[in-house]
Order: structure tokens, then sequence, then C-alpha cells
């Protein structure tokens, strides 16, 4: 707590300073007479208002969004009143310093809390071992290139490893293939030549 506190602080110190040091002297012909202690009375005034409402940059899409705007009105009354801006720079600079100062320092804040860190995934053990892919064929016919397809008797084609592919002969490129019969054709074969 301590630590978000002084963060806060100093990020919101630093960005009045910066806003009314700067603005003043580029807006208006005089600046305010003693501007450190209105800046460390200011600075003390938002930090208690963001630490108070919990103004984070999540905070304006959620319930808290009244706390913000209420902060907003706070911001800009003090720009005006203690700072002596006019209203309308009053009041641009409540509400782009609350946004832009308190948001910072949100985030600052909850870094060295850690809220935004990511755990470590613990190991889980795996109930059953990796399936691997089983390899498809690279032909669209589902044949090797290395099969040439025949047709049986019932016209339904079968795959039959060539010879020349299979086996290669000496002094063959393997580049003529050499159909092997099938069990089915032998015995086909066996049936129509004549018994002697």
């Amino acid at each position: 707590m301590f630590v978000e506190a002084l963060v806060t602080f100093l990020i919101v110190l630093a960005g009045i300073w910066f806003l009314t040091e700067v603005l003043q002297g580029i807006w208006y012909e005089s600046v305010v007479g003693q501007i450190v202690p209105r800046v460390a009375l200011a600075a003390v005034i938002f930090t208690t208002l963001q630490l108070y409402f919990r103004i984070r940059l999540e905070s304006l899409m959620d319930a808290s969004l009244p706390w913000v705007i209420v902060s907003g009105i706070i911001w800009a009354v003090v720009f005006y009143g203690l700072f002596q801006f006019s209203a309308g720079h009053a009041l641009g600079l409540g509400v782009g310093g609350m946004l832009i100062l308190t948001c910072l320092s949100g985030m600052v804040s909850d870094g060295f809390r850690g809220v935004g860190a990511v755990p470590a995934r613990p190991a889980v053990a795996r109930a059953r071992p990796p399936v691997t892919p089983k390899r498809m064929p690279r032909t669209p016919s589902g044949f090797a290139p290395f099969q040439v397809p025949s047709i049986d008797s019932r016209g339904t084609a079968k795959a039959e490893t060539t010879k020349a592919a299979a086996d290669p002969q000496p002094g063959q490129s393997g580049a003529e293939p050499v159909a092997t019969p099938s069990k089915e054709t032998a015995s086909d074969a066996s049936k129509e030549q004549p018994k002697n």
C-alpha cells in the first residue's frame, strides 16, 4: 500500500508540476506565486482521490464510472481554485490530467504489486501418449507410384507391385514396369490352359 501511494504521489506531483508551470507560462502573462506548496497540496488531494476511489483504466467502463466523473469534477475545481486557471482551461486540464495521470500511476502501481503478472503454468501430466498422424498417400488415386492399378473380374481396381519398381534387375533402369500377376490372375490363367 505504501509503495502504491508513493508511486501515485510522485507521478501525480510531476504531472501537475508540468501542467501548471509550463501551461501557465504559455497561456497566461503572469504565473501563480508559491507554486511548490500548491502543487504538493494538489498532489496529496489527487493521490487520496485515486487511492480511495481506485481509479484505473479499467474502471472507466465499469460500475465505478460515477466515481470517475466525481473525481474529474474535483480535479477541475482544484485547477480552477488552487492554480487559478480559467474555467475552460481548468475543465480541460482537470479531465485530461485525471485520465492521463491516474491511469499512468495506476498501471505503474499495479505493476509494482504484480496485478497483471501472468502466473507460470504448472506442468500437466498427459493421460495418454501423443497421437502421431497417419501418413496419407501423395497421389490422388490412392496408389503409390510403384504400384500399377489392375482391374479384377468384378471391375474393381487393385494395386499390383511392379517387379521393376520393387526389385530392379541388373541392367534394367527400372523405368519399364513389369507386371507380376496377382493370385487371382494366376489361378484364372491355370484354369484356361488345357491340361496335357
